[in-house]
């Protein structure tokens, strides 16, 4: 996946970080905001080991609506790269352009990180759960209730996680 990103160091050395959120009895919960949402992620998504993840088809959708938030969120200083991210993708494209050459060496990442974790979590029987700010709930979006500080929404955040839970057999 890193290769097929055009990532190009021979030796890189990745760091996903940790994770959003772990639960009592070993759920994680990852909750992605619109920087995570772009043709990069989506390719993540594309290859046959992603087929039974609760989250697949949902976030690929999501990556082509919302890219263009990600665009505007992320097309500047170090949401679009920095040095680390320049060694393991190489120099980047003019920020706004993914069309270019490089394209977005810290978006690249981030998906590259994302697809780790989740390849992780099947590999090793871990419980995890993506949801998406953009996902719906009620009547508005994961963000806005989340923003809104009422706990009315609770049951149907609680419910998409179970809905986006990975499950093993």
């Amino acid at each position: 996946m890193y290769r097929a990103l055009g990532g190009n160091h021979p030796e890189p050395h990745f760091r996903p970080g940790s994770w959003d959120l772990v639960c009592e009895g070993g759920l994680i919960v990852e909750l992605d905001e619109e920087l995570h949402f772009n043709r990069y992620r989506a390719q993540t998504l594309d290859g046959d080991w992603a087929k039974d993840l609760p989250w697949t088809t949902p976030y690929k959708e999501q990556c082509t609506r919302f890219e263009s938030l990600c665009m505007k969120a992320g097309r500047w200083g170090k949401r679009w790269t920095n040095p680390s991210t320049e060694k393991l993708f190489g120099e980047p494209a003019s920020p706004g352009d993914l069309d270019g050459v490089g394209g977005a060496p810290r978006w690249k990442q981030r998906a590259l990180y994302d697809c780790m974790k989740d390849m992780w979590a099947l590999d090793q029987g871990v419980q995890l759960a993506r949801i998406s700010v953009h996902d719906r709930i009620s009547d508005r979006t994961v963000e806005d209730a989340l923003n809104e500080g009422s706990r009315s929404h609770d049951q149907a955040i609680v419910d998409l996680v179970a809905a986006r839970r990975l499950h093993h057999p």
